[in-house]
């Protein structure tokens, strides 16, 4: 796999997996956002794709945030089709978990690809079938909780084969030692990048990715953390890299 997990431990390998699942959002919600901003220029309104996807209390939740154009084509094209919920709960399961397993190989012929999509299938079950326990925890364990869950799903997104998918597993859960090399740089680093991410995930509101947003309603700190952003974006213009999702 082109991410060398060889040598880490258990915070490094979280460190990464939390470093990859905030690459994913930032590169996948950022262009889609200049496709809606380019398609305002003439006039074109396109739907919104994004809508704090790390903030779902449940897993059908962060389905209706996370990639939400293809979320509403496979609920209207394959699931629906399929019967959707108008059935009996093993067809409805089953339902579920081809449209989700269908949507893994949407974006690549290659079964850790379709390991991703049964592994949401097989949250989306679960969570029908427990909402009502999962439904009573606090809302930011019920946050928290689901977090971790999309990101230990991120780890067969991005393994090329199962076997790297097993090792990062092994790591995550500290088979092969603590990692605290994610102490000292330059890995501190990625630590401290990580974090900042995070705060700027948990602080950014739901509001600001409306089309009626208005700037001069942010408060100090947002407004801070957005300037921040943006002139480090400017001065990091020289480096580019190609988008994710170019590749599915």
């Amino acid at each position: 796999m082109l991410l060398d997990i060889s040598s880490l431990g258990l915070l490094s390998s979280w460190a990464a997996l939390l470093a990859y699942a905030l690459q994913i959002y930032f590169d996948f919600s950022g262009y889609s956002d200049m496709a809606i901003g380019l398609g305002r220029l003439f006039g074109i309104e396109l739907p919104l794709n994004f809508r704090n996807p790390y903030r779902a209390v449940n897993p059908s939740d962060f389905w209706t945030r996370w990639h939400i154009t293809l979320s509403r084509w496979l609920r209207d094209y394959l699931y629906i089709t399929l019967g959707g919920n108008r059935c009996s709960e093993a067809r409805r399961s089953f339902n579920l978990m081809a449209t989700m397993v269908l949507g893994g190989l949407w974006h690549g012929a290659s079964w850790t690809f379709a390991a991703w999509g049964f592994y949401h299938g097989a949250l989306l079950i679960a969570y029908h079938h427990s909402s009502r326990r999962w439904d009573r925890m606090p809302v930011a364990v019920q946050v928290g909780l689901n977090f971790i869950l999309v990101c230990l799903g991120w780890v067969f997104f991005r393994a090329q084969t199962f076997h790297d998918a097993a090792t990062w597993f092994g790591r995550l859960f500290g088979l092969y030692g603590l990692g605290l090399e994610l102490l000292s740089r330059p890995h501190f680093e990625l630590l401290v990048l990580v974090t900042l991410g995070l705060i700027f995930i948990r602080l950014v509101s739901e509001a600001y990715q409306k089309p009626e947003f208005d700037l001069e309603g942010l408060s100090a700190p947002i407004a801070v953390a957005l300037g921040i952003s943006a002139g480090g974006a400017i001065l990091l213009m020289n480096f580019s890299s190609k988008f994710l999702y170019f590749q599915f």
